[in-house]
């Protein structure tokens, strides 16, 4: 015969689940498919439990819970090994804690309890269970990174609370003392899990600023080597236009198709050339590059500039906050009917340099922490250009200022950078 109480209480713990890992984790292909086979899983949980031994059931629920988190979603083994744990830790505290409180003893088999304490005591552990769970999704703010560290000391503490809980269910001591010391197992676990949660999250936005700073160093020694290009060539091309001119005379009026050779050698000689906006050469050419890269793109781009003072700004601080700055640009126009972009590079009071970025955006940014986010897919992986910016700008007791014209669908970026004094 089939036991109701137990097969509700494994459904719940099913259901639970599936919450905690759908809102917590990113399945590897969908969520139905990875709902699916989580019920597979614990259907194997439900029948490692008709054994009626204590330890089978506690072991298979870590080990199926364990498997669907690490083969279903995408996330690492020890994060996968750490959640599980927790997730036994919080299933045994709940159901051997309303046990005790019911008021029956602990035992090693369900048939040492009547079937109503069994659906009663299930159905309050899993309520308590739900709950635990619930509060472990508000204290993670976002999805856990798939490739997130976990210490694998904290695994030790959800761990030690399940043998903890067996050894007070079955110790002979009164409800008060039993109830404080699951109270404080409950809240422990918890501020570890938060603990857990932080940890990850701190330790991915390191790693993709690391990247981040990577990416734009080696875009750092590309410009490098074309400011060092541009330097090169500046008597090579005062000496070629001249040697153009002269052809150019030498050549008959009716030779129509030399004099086309010799305009295409002038048009492509202009690539060679880059304006001097600033006295800071790694950004002049960050301007030419990205010149060149909007007219690819079918981006109007317009560059004004008053000779602004920014040399005292490092080269890779340099290629950071304007690379960044016209990439999300770039990157926003792109999908706008009218593309264009107008950069403004002038000085306030003798005391500031100012950079000011506007740009066409048909969609209105996301906030959050007061500053403008990705809206790409997969934001964990992106976004970071802002957070970069900001960081070099602190270097230069500086700010970033944005603000987007809903009406009229124009975004604008502006940095003012401290002059220092001579």
């Amino acid at each position: 015969m089939i036991d109701i109480g137990y097969l509700f209480g494994c459904l719940s713990e099913y259901l639970i689940f599936t919450y905690f890992a759908n809102t917590n984790l990113t399945p590897r292909k969908s969520y139905p498919k990875s709902t699916a086979v989580a019920f597979l899983g614990y259907v194997i949980i439900w029948m490692a439990g008709l054994l009626n031994s204590v330890v089978i059931s506690i072991a298979a629920f870590f080990a199926i819970n364990v498997i669907l988190l690490r083969f279903e979603y995408i996330i690492s083994l020890k994060t996968a090994i750490f959640y599980g744990i927790l997730l036994d830790a919080f299933s045994t505290l709940s159901e051997f804690a309303l046990s005790y409180w019911y008021g029956v003893r602990f035992h090693f088999s369900r048939d040492d309890y009547t079937a109503q304490q069994v659906f009663t005591i299930l159905t309050g552990s899993k309520l308590s269970y739900l709950m635990e769970v619930i509060i472990l999704k508000h204290l993670s703010k976002r999805k856990a990174f798939p490739n997130a560290e976990i210490n694998l000391g904290l695994i030790v503490i959800p761990l030690m609370t399940i043998i903890c809980v067996i050894i007070l269910v079955t110790a002979e001591i009164n409800y008060t003392i039993f109830s404080v010391m699951c109270s404080v197992l409950l809240i422990i676990n918890i501020i570890t899990f938060y603990i857990h949660a932080r940890m990850s999250e701190k330790n991915q936005q390191l790693k993709l600023l690391q990247q981040e700073r990577e990416k734009n160093m080696a875009e750092l020694v590309e410009y490098r080597i074309l400011a060092e290009k541009y330097e090169n060539t500046k008597i090579m091309r005062h000496d070629f236009r001249k040697l153009l001119a002269v052809l150019s005379d030498l050549i008959s009026e009716d030779n129509e198709k030399a004099k086309k050779y010799m305009r295409e050698l002038q048009f492509s000689q202009r690539d060679l050339d880059y304006a001097r906006y600033t006295d800071n050469n790694i950004l002049n050419v960050i301007l030419a590059q990205k010149a060149r890269e909007c007219r690819d793109a079918g981006i109007e781009i317009h560059i004004h500039s008053d000779s602004p003072t920014l040399s005292f700004i490092s080269d890779i601080d340099t290629v950071t906050i304007f690379s960044n700055l016209i990439d999300n640009a770039i990157e926003a126009s792109a999908d706008t009917e009218k593309k264009e972009i107008f950069v403004d590079l002038y000085t306030v009071n003798g005391a500031f340099s100012a950079v000011k970025v506007e740009n066409n955006a048909d969609r209105e940014p996301v906030v959050s922490d007061g500053m403008p986010q990705t809206q790409k897919d997969d934001p964990d992986e992106h976004g970071l250009g802002i957070r970069s910016i900001n960081n070099a700008l602190k270097k230069y007791n500086s700010s970033l200022d944005w603000s987007y014209d809903k009406e009229n669908k124009f975004f604008r970026t502006l940095v003012l950078l401290h002059i220092p004094p001579k």
